[in-house]
């Protein structure tokens, strides 16, 4: 303060206490009136003393406000004397406008005794009178002066004398009287306390009454009758005691108490001059409060589906956002004016400051729901009102579906859609008009075994993705792959209405159709014959599709279906016509092509032959078997078998016969037959043979000739087929082929497809086929082939299907596909059963930059893909700068592999689990990423700072190092990213930049200043520099970042100021959980034991008001080596994950376990580094009586 500060009791009189000199009064003689000290009431006080005509005075100049004023503004002058020796002197008053006034100052009584020097000789001993006189002054009266004077009435050698001190003059006003007092321009109750809040900073103005004196005065404010607030929960602007205008306005600064209580303060004003303190009650709290809504109208309810919405608020402190409980809030649904409105609910809030409510409307249209509550400030502000639009019907009743558009249209969901694989389709959703969902969003969503990905699909705009609404509705294009056949469902959600649309089904195949080639017979059949092979090709009319395979083909004969066969490799479907009766048969092959709801068919005209007298009279045979329906079989490249022809009776027998083999269509085909199949033969009773093998390099159908000159040779049809599985089709394991000689790894707990296609060509087409384990030893592994029986090969292949869902125990095993017909097995294909697929269930890394020496676990965990379960030391591979490390999972699946930061920039390591089952290019991997930053360290450790001064303190001992200055200036700051706990480092760094080019400044030098010692650090290549600093005490700390300049003033672009809390350790030793009913324990300490089938609620409190855990953001998580849905906690309200403001208040879940198990949770809180401490939980049934609950 200056010296010409004002301070309340304002004395008019300079320098009435001669503390020092006589400064500020007139006299007449040195010699005569000088300042002496004495003892007075044991204190030594100065006074002036005026002896033999001495005389000392001081003028002094009256307030121009108020004006002189009886009994309302009264200036009085006060003070002490004493007359000595029987001197009486005088104290004259003068006003400037005359009326002048002598008061007589006369001996004391006790001048006989008293003494002129004290005991110890040194101090006179004061024996003083004190004397008060009110002024009677003129209004107009501008100045006044005092002269104290000592007559001659002193005898020789006893001078006598006059001694003065402590005068005063103070103007006395009236006690303050006001209209009003005013907090933020409102006028408040004059029959209230001031209500003031926790967190503002209120302007308080006094409104005087219009005659008072006191305007135009200066007053200070007084808390408490003093000017500190002990507790600093008020604070003022101007200080507490500071004078400034009465009528001015005062802020009044609140301090941010966020627990819900009332403090009472009493508030004083104190007038500069002299007057009674007028006393304010105050209280402070949470007197100003906000609605927040927490849940909007999500949706448009539906009256005809019954459906309610939920709106939620949270009543919360307007300036600290406190959560506030057991306010009570009011809904309404208002009308169109407020006699209609009705009051839906009046309740408290809960602990959490939350109020919901549920609403069930009956009456359609737009409606307006205000959630309300009692502010004893801004109380129309205190309220939120929600717009809700309700509707009668349900919209997806009347919505239509479209494929390409008409024809392909009809109410959504009502019949099945097929889209065509490989082609491109618009998908579209309208409503019928007044649906009221104008500005709403529409997304489509999938359901089906098939995901989009795995079938090639693409749209846009994309799935799941909400897009605005164009009238009438939405059009999506879908772009089909041409992968494989999948049924699915479409439904449409909208973002105002709570269900979506019922499913509409799509059957995606190859369904826009035509004919492609056929293959006529290449003989005529005879009755009793082999069958007659007819074929056809399934084109699709989609463009670049061509031949589809998997399109089923209905094969009638002579106008009744007898079969349904899909087509196979290059889109053929062929149909084996069974010659059992003489004479014409039609063969009809129809398809239907769904797209555009077309029949189309071809017709086979076939005439059977009479069956031939040989057929009758012989028994032909090769390898054992007679032709059959399937004709005569022969494996190529294998060895040679017996071709028997037997007289059937004695008719032939001694006949001459002879061979002739011809390829079905007359072509040379290259068989090996000894004897000579030309040269005619006798036959005997026991037959004729032959050795017959073939070294063909193709595979193909044949005709066998049993010839005699004098009879019409006997035909049978025949089947050469390759001695190599892979020469006649592809054998898939979980649709990847497999070329016969490699191992493939079928999985434990797995089920497995296993697929032969023949090829379009493949004479296996029509013959019984079957898999197998090549040996009984196989039956111990309990995996299953099913079916396990012969079944004839369509043109689009077999399935079975491997299960070795009940399989523990690894095994080798082998499977081989045989032809029963020809009895010929396959060679045998090998196969390992193993926990052989593997996948990452989950990962564990750093979530933060590492610095330059810090260390890290990077963490996976695999388990069995089908099983779920870890498998013990499964090697996992962590691949860093080429080099990769080892390591074996453990019993619970995790492999860690520890990594130190050794050199600055961005790091990658990857983690694959090796899996038998996949590719090596797509073995499951994870890569980590993450980046390591250079960061100069402090070299001692931090502590608590006063706030700092650094130009003092650094520019003297920084300007003699000072290098070359450059025209850079700060482009970002990375402020410390938490708030540290004593022991913890913290990062802050500053990116400097080039301040005339802008990009990042390499080089520059960057001078940290903690208060205690001085980091410089130059910046990377990026332009960053990074400092750490650990902290070992709690308290508000600042550093101080400045390029290599040091003006008088810091320059805003070349200077940063970092500022952050750190805490005692063990913050989370505040925090306390409660289950249920049950007392708290401070988390972490004990093992809680919530009940399955039975919501349990978990809290959490902090009974520390001063616990750095408060006002932070909170959320639960949980860890162990199961997850929620093993455990079966289906249902965490709030959701895992969550983030809350953590009150005083507390927080709480309600969770719901079904399965049960042991696991922990575990509290996450923003800005603080280190997560809570483990709290074990043992979900598990209730006890049975007499059981204890540990």
């Amino acid at each position: 303060m200056s010296e010409h500060t004002i301070h309340a009791r304002h004395n008019f009189i300079v320098n009435g206490d001669f503390i020092q000199d006589l400064s500020d009064w007139k006299i007449n003689d040195e010699r005569k009136v000088s300042r002496q000290e004495g003892l007075w009431q044991g204190q030594t006080i100065g006074f002036m003393n005026a002896t033999n005509m001495g005389e000392g005075l001081q003028s002094i100049s009256l307030a121009t406000r108020p004006r002189p004023t009886p009994r309302r503004a009264e200036y009085k002058l006060l003070f002490s004397y004493e007359a000595v020796q029987g001197a009486e002197g005088t104290l004259r008053i003068n006003p400037g406008l005359g009326g002048e006034v002598d008061l007589r100052l006369v001996p004391s009584r006790q001048r006989a005794t008293e003494l002129q020097v004290s005991p110890d000789g040194l101090l006179l001993d004061l024996n003083l009178v004190e004397y008060s006189h009110t002024l009677a002054l003129e209004t107009e009266e501008q100045t006044v002066t005092f002269t104290v004077m000592s007559p001659d009435n002193g005898g020789p050698g006893r001078p006598g004398a006059v001694r003065f001190t402590s005068a005063r003059v103070e103007l006395f006003l009236e006690d303050l009287r006001l209209d009003s007092v005013s907090i933020d321009g409102v006028a408040q109750p004059s029959d209230d306390r001031l209500h003031l809040c926790f967190g503002a900073v209120h302007e308080m103005t006094l409104q005087l009454a219009s005659d008072s004196v006191w305007i135009d005065t200066r007053a200070g404010l007084l808390v408490d009758n003093a000017e500190q607030d002990p507790e600093n929960i008020l604070t003022a602007g101007p200080l507490w005691g500071r004078e400034h205008p009465v009528t001015d306005p005062w802020a009044i600064n609140c301090a941010g108490i966020t627990q819900d209580t009332e403090i009472e303060r009493t508030l004083g004003v104190r007038s500069e001059y002299t007057a009674d303190t007028y006393a304010l009650p105050v209280v402070c709290g949470h007197f100003q409060l906000d609605v927040i809504a927490l849940q909007e109208p999500e949706w448009y309810p539906v009256i005809d589906l019954a459906q309610h919405m939920e709106l939620s608020v949270r009543v919360q402190a307007h300036y600290t956002e406190t959560a506030l409980a057991n306010r009570e809030v009011t809904w309404t649904l208002k009308g169109t004016n407020g006699e209609d409105d009705v009051v839906l609910a009046v309740q408290p809030s809960d602990p959490n400051g939350e109020s919901r409510l549920i609403w069930t409307p009956d009456i359609a249209g737009e409606w307006l729901i205000e959630a309300s509550v009692d502010s004893y400030y801004a109380k129309e502000e205190a309220r939120h009102v929600f717009a809700v639009r309700v509707l009668k019907e349900d919209p997806w009743v009347s919505a239509r579906f479209a494929l390409d558009g008409p024809p392909r249209d009809g109410i959504w969901g009502s019949e099945t859609a097929h889209p065509c694989r490989g082609a491109n389709h618009a998908v579209s959703l309208a409503f019928a008009e007044k649906h009221f969902l104008a500005d709403t969003e529409l997304a489509l969503h999938w359901a089906g075994e098939d995901t989009p990905d795995g079938l090639g699909m693409n749209f846009m705009p994309l799935l799941d993705d909400g897009n605005p609404l164009q009238e009438p509705g939405q059009v999506w294009t879908m772009a089909c792959g041409n992968l494989r056949d999948s049924f699915f469902t479409f439904n449409v959600s909208c973002s105002k209405l709570l269900q979506p649309s019922p499913p509409q089904a799509l059957a995606l195949a190859h369904n826009w159709l035509e004919l492609g080639e056929v293959k006529l017979p290449t003989r005529f059949p005879s009755v009793g014959g082999a069958a007659l092979p007819v074929q056809i090709q399934v084109l699709s009319r989609v463009p670049g599709v061509g031949a589809v395979s998997g399109v089923g083909v209905q094969w009638f004969l002579d106008g009744t279906l007898d079969q349904t066969l899909s087509t196979g490799a290059d889109g053929w479907s062929q149909y084996a016509f069974n010659p059992q009766e003489e004479g014409s048969s039609t063969v009809t092959a129809r398809i239907v092509s769904h797209y555009d709801q077309q029949t189309l068919e071809y017709r086979f005209e076939i005439t059977v032959l009479p069956e031939n007298p040989l057929a009758q009279l012989t028994a032909v045979t090769l390898a054992g078997e007679a032709a059959g329906t399937v004709g005569l079989l022969c494996a190529r490249n294998a060895e040679p078998v017996e071709l028997l022809v037997k007289p059937v009776g004695e008719t032939l027998v001694g006949e001459p016969f002879y061979l002739e083999l011809i390829g079905e269509d007359g072509s040379v085909v290259d068989f090996q037959v000894e004897p000579d199949p030309g040269i005619p033969r006798l036959l005997p009773k026991e037959g004729l043979s032959w050795q017959v093998s073939s070294t063909s390099s193709t595979s193909g159908r044949f005709l066998l000739y049993l010839c005699h000159e004098e009879i019409t040779p006997y035909e049978l049809a025949g089947r050469l087929f390759s001695s190599v599985l892979q020469d006649e089709g592809i054998f898939s394991f979980d649709e990847r082929p497999l070329d016969g000689t490699s191992t493939s790894y079928p999985c434990l707990g797995g089920q497995h497809r296993l697929q032969f296609l023949p090829n379009p060509e493949s004479v296996l087409t029509g013959l019984d086929v079957t898999a197998r384990w090549v040996n009984d030893a196989n039956l111990s592994l309990n995996a299953t082939l099913a079916p396990d029986y012969a079944r004839e090969l369509p043109s689009n292949g077999l399935d079975w299907t491997l299960d070795a869902v009940n399989s523990t125990e690894r095994a080798e095993s082998a499977l081989a596909v045989t032809l029963p017909q020809a009895h010929f097995d396959y060679p045998p294909m090998k196969m390992l059963l193993d926990h052989n697929r593997l996948e990452i269930a989950e990962v564990r890394g750093p979530t933060f930059d590492l610095f330059i020496g810090e260390s890290t676990f990077l963490e996976v965990r695999s388990r069995s893909f089908y099983t779920g379960r870890a498998v013990p030391g499964t090697e996992v591979s962590f691949a860093y700068q080429g080099a990769e490390t080892p390591v074996r999972t453990e019993d619970n699946g995790w492999a860690r592999f520890a990594f130190t930061a050794t050199q600055p920039g961005s790091i990658t390591v990857v983690a694959t689990v090796p899996s038998l089952y996949n590719e090596t290019d797509v073995a499951p991997s994870f890569t980590f990423e993450f980046s390591v930053l250079a960061a100069v360290v402090a070299p001692d450790t931090a502590t608590a700072l006063p706030p700092l001064n650094p130009l003092e303190e650094i520019v003297d001992t920084a300007r003699d190092q000072q290098p070359k200055s450059v025209r850079a200036e700060i482009a970002e700051v990375r402020e410390p990213t938490f708030d540290p706990q004593v022991g913890e480092s913290v990062v802050m760094g500053l990116k400097i930049r080039l301040s005339d080019t802008r990009q990042a400044a390499s080089g520059v030098e960057v001078i940290f200043w903690t208060g205690q010692s001085t980091v410089r650090v130059v910046t990377d290549s990026e332009g960053w520099a990074f400092f750490s600093w650990q902290v070992a005490a709690a308290g508000d700390n600042e550093v101080l970042a400045m390029l290599d300049n040091f003006d008088e003033t810091l320059n805003p672009a070349r200077s940063h100021l970092f500022k952050f809390t750190s805490m005692n350790a063990n913050v989370w030793d505040d925090a306390l959980i409660q289950l249920n009913d049950v007392g708290k324990t401070v988390w972490g300490e004990k093992t809680l034991f919530p009940r399955t089938q039975q919501v349990h609620t978990i809290w959490l409190s902090v009974d520390n008001a001063t616990s750095h855990l408060l006002n932070r953001d909170i959320c639960l998580g949980l860890k162990g080596y199961s997850t929620a849905l093993e455990l079966g906690l289906t249902s965490v309200q709030p959701a895992l994950g969550t983030y809350r403001r953590l009150t005083s208040a507390g927080l709480s879940w309600q969770c719901t376990g079904t399965i049960g198990g042991a696991y922990a949770l575990q509290l996450e809180a923003s800005r603080l580094l280190k997560r809570s401490p483990l709290n074990p939980m043992s979900l598990g049934p209730a006890p049975s009586a007499g059981q204890s609950e540990d």
